[in-house]
């Protein structure tokens, strides 16, 4: 697990992948959104 002291994955680098990919989720919500509308 991520969260996990002894997983050996820098904390930062983590956060920063894990916030990149949370914004990537929200483009492909909006383009499915506006995709669906559009029918």
């Amino acid at each position: 697990m991520a969260d996990r002291d002894d997983n050996g994955l820098d904390p930062v680098t983590t956060a920063a992948l894990a916030d990149l990919v949370r914004q990537l989720a929200d483009q492909i919500d909006l383009a499915c959104i506006e995709i669906a509308s559009e029918t």
